[in-house]
Order: C-alpha cells, then structure tokens, then sequence
C-alpha cells in the first residue's frame, strides 16, 4: 500500500487522524517487533510471509493502551498498515541499510561522517553489562 492510501484511510478516523507521525512511525516499529506475539496464536497453516488480517487481542490492547488510541481505532490502524508493518525491516537491517547509504552516496561528499563514526564503529564493539 502506498503512503497516500495509508493517509487517507487515517483520516477517516477522528483518532487515527490526531495521531502524530512520531506516533505513528512507532506504532509501526512496535508492530514489527512483535511479529513473533502477533502470529503465535494464529492457526498452524496460517502463512509466516503475510500479516494476519486480525490482531491477537493483547496486541490490539496492548497498542491501545501505549498509544492512547481504541481499540477501534488499533483495528482500522492494523487494516491500513499491516502490509507495512510486515515488510519493515528489523532495527539491524535498517541501520545496516542506512550505514551503506552513507558509506556509498555520502562519504565522498563529507556527508554522515559522525554518523558512520559512531554507529558503524560502535556496531563492531560488544556491550556486557557488569554483574
């Protein structure tokens, strides 16, 4: 689905149409995280490469309540974007997307050189937490 057709099902929901787009992008990154919750329940046939067509009900109450909107809303929202929220890219495969991007189109141009600095640099060390 495509951003203009996701925006106009958005605005035919009072809610949905308030939500702000900081919300919103992480409503669809919380979404994406819980992929593994959201197709536990789902029968043993149900395909893993498509999103379900309902949410578990503790998801749908669960997106409701972290993000203040009904439980209305949270199903006209999963209508909307599911084929979205199926397709993102997990947190590691995203910034390793945007780390190549800078590397490839923005090194040469002195571009993103603190990012590549710290987020690439850092990619290589380990963090163990002390006991």
């Amino acid at each position: 689905m495509d951003t203009a057709s996701v925006f106009s099902a958005l605005n035919h929901n009072p809610e949905l149409k308030d939500l702000s787009y900081i919300s919103f992008q992480r409503l669809l990154r919380c979404a994406s995280a819980l992929k593994d919750d959201i197709l536990q329940p789902q029968p043993h046939a149900a395909p893993v490469t498509a999103a379900p067509d309902v949410l578990p009900p503790i998801i749908t109450e669960f997106l409701s309540d972290s993000f203040h909107i009904s439980l209305d809303a949270v199903d006209q929202l999963w209508d909307a974007v599911k084929d979205i929220v199926w397709a993102l890219p997990t947190e590691v495969e995203e910034r390793e997307a945007v780390e190549a991007m800078f590397l490839l189109h923005g090194k040469d141009r002195g571009l993103g050189t603190f990012y590549i600095t710290l987020y690439v640099g850092m990619s290589d060390m380990m963090y163990t937490p002390k006991p």
